[in-house]
Formats: structure tokens, sequence, C-alpha cells
């Protein structure tokens, strides 16, 4: 079985996706099977994976990396001839079935939350409802990565049995990192992922204006999709630090009291799985998939997106509660149904489900 997967963006959660993904389909397919095109510019979030399955280019921009990645995908599926062509997000999943008609790949096609869920028009959000449901017709499979996301598909009018749950997961065997130098009294808030409206950073910045002597916050991103910049001047409780690699963010996370999630719209968001490995509560929005991750004051608290008077609420009442306890509930959880082993597991099943017995 041969796997090409194909990225128009491997920065967040969709590079822990693969960087957990694609070395497991390397040890189970072989090295010479297994394919990723992303861009270059990216590949500071997929340490895990080895140059001879990587295909980059440069994506100077947006639009520019699509125009690029159309070309390099289209000319791989010639080269490469994938069984399976794995398309993550919505522009590659756009390419990948658009070009359908040219190759005998199966396609599977994993949303990572459906463009439908962004802040925009509602005939904007119908008229991409409706393109994902016509190009549903052309995808063999859709991987949902949470409930949420599938009952969401369905809405849109896919066939039910063209869409999958495969929940994101992480290694259970993970050797924890020296959290990094963070001494403070106040509480320490870790935040990682995209500064964009999606992400909610205006939500907490906002929250946390008055809380100077009460909390803390250390941000890990840039913006990626948005192109207002998000500005922090007079915020002397905030440090920024741009993209980290994966041990350093996994050592700022070691060094927090919590993680925090302000979203507007998500999947299954990773970094919260990411804080669950580490032992820490999160606060998150009550979007997508988080309230599968998360169990109200048992292993974090739930927010209304959009809202930084409950998210500055939230902050003080944690402070009251037993965060340790709580950060032991969420690894257990994790334990519990959120383990790579078993995404990966079930992602190969789905490939099989899918092909001829011979592939």
């Amino acid at each position: 079985m041969k796997v090409m997967h194909v990225c128009e963006t491997v920065l967040g959660g969709i590079g822990t996706h693969l960087n957990e993904v694609l070395p497991s389909q390397k040890a189970s397919l072989g090295k010479d099977n297994v394919r990723l095109i992303g861009p270059y510019e990216h590949l500071i979030q997929v340490p895990d994976i080895t140059t001879n399955i990587l295909l980059t280019y440069r994506r100077v921009s947006r639009i520019w990396g699509i125009g690029v990645l159309f070309i390099i995908y289209l000319y791989q599926l010639f080269r490469f001839r994938p069984d399976i062509v794995h398309a993550h997000s919505t522009f590659a999943g756009a390419i990948v079935r658009v070009l359908a008609p040219l190759t005998r790949a199966k396609i599977v096609y994993c949303p990572h939350c459906w463009a439908t869920d962004r802040d925009q028009t509602r005939i904007i959000s119908q008229i991409i409802g409706w393109l994902e449901y016509t190009m549903s017709l052309v995808t063999d499979k859709i991987v949902a990565v949470s409930e949420d996301e599938r009952r969401k598909g369905i809405a849109l009018g896919i066939n039910p049995s063209k869409i999958t749950t495969v929940h994101n997961g992480l290694k259970k065997d993970f050797v924890p990192v020296d959290p990094a130098e963070w001494k403070d009294d106040r509480l320490k808030v870790l935040y990682v992922g995209r500064l964009d409206r999606q992400k909610g950073i205006d939500t907490l910045l906002e929250a946390i204006k008055g809380l100077e002597d009460e909390v803390v916050v250390r941000i890990i991103g840039s913006n990626v999709i948005g192109y207002e910049k998000v500005c922090f001047n007079g915020f002397t409780n905030v440090e920024p630090l741009g993209w980290l690699d994966m041990k350093s963010v996994y050592s700022h996370m070691a060094a927090c009291d919590i993680v925090v999630m302000p979203s507007r719209w998500e999947g299954l968001p990773i970094v919260a799985i990411e804080a669950m490995r580490t032992r820490r509560p999160i606060i998150a929005s009550t979007v997508g998939g988080i309230p599968e991750l998360i169990r109200h004051e048992e292993t974090g608290l739930l927010i209304p997106p959009s809202d930084p008077v409950s998210l500055r609420n939230a902050f003080r009442k944690i402070t009251t509660m037993d965060m340790a306890a709580m950060g032991d509930n969420a690894y257990r959880l994790f334990v519990e149904a959120f383990t790579s082993e078993k995404m990966c597991g079930a992602i190969l099943s789905v490939y099989k489900e899918i092909l001829p017995p011979t592939a």
C-alpha cells in the first residue's frame, strides 16, 4: 500500500497530527511507501518525519503556495502513483478532489474542522457547504477528528457511510522534558497556536486586561492565515515567543499552570491533548470537539466562545481549585481515549476498508 499525504499548511495541529501518523505508517507500510507533500517553511512542526518522506515546496504566500501545491501534487501523482491520497484541511482537500478523475488512487479527506464553521456570511457558508457536499461525491472516505465534525458533515448532506470518526491522538510513551524557566507567583497561562480570529487570541488579550497582578501569559505561535498582526503593546503580563520546535513547546507546557484555548471554532485540537498528556488542566471554549476532550470542573473549565468576561472569571476560578488533581484526571482521560496508537490503527483500518484486497 502506497500512501501520499497532501497539505497546504503544516503549522499547528495538522503538523502534530502528521508527526504521529507518518512515522507509524512508515513503520507499518515501509519507508518507500509513504510520502508527505507540505511547505518547506513549516518543517519545524514535523521533526520526527525523515527527509525521504518529505516532498516540500516554497510557500512564500498562501495564494502562491496553493498554485505550487497544485503543480507539485499533479507531478507526484504520476511519479509516486499512490494507492491512497490523504488530503488534510480545506485547500489541499479541494486540490486533491478536483484532480480525482486523473488518478486510480482512493481519496481520503480530513477537514480538521469544516470551513463552514468559520466566521463568515450565511451565503458563503452555504456555498462552502455545497462545495463540500459536491466534492464528497468523489471522496472515498472522510476522516472526522471528532463526533461533532462527523455530525456537521452529515448535516451538509454527505453520506453518513462515508464519514468515520477518528479522534486525534498522541503517543502514550512520551519522554518528559525539563520545564522551561518560569518563576512567577501569578497564574502561569500558556497559549499555543495561530494568532488569528479562529483561535480567539483577541478574546484572551481582552480577558487579561486588569489582571496584571494575577495572570501571566506566554504565547507560542504567530499569524498563519490572517493578515492582521496581533499587537501586544501595553501588555506587561504577556510574553510572545513566536513558533518554537515541539520540544520547546512541551518544555513551556511543563512549566505552566494551565493551558488556554479560547477558540471560536475547532475540530479536535491537539494542543488540548498535549496538555492532557502533560497533566495540565485546560480552559477552553465549548466549540467543535472540545467538549469531547474536556470534562468541566474535572479536567478543566469550559467557557462560551468570544466571551472575555467568562474567560477572566475562569482564570480566577481555577486558582481556587485543585489544579494538580485536574491535571491527573486529564492524563487518565488521555490514556483512555486519545493515544496515537488508537488513532493510527483506526486510520489504517480506513485505508484497508476502501482498498481492493490486493492493494
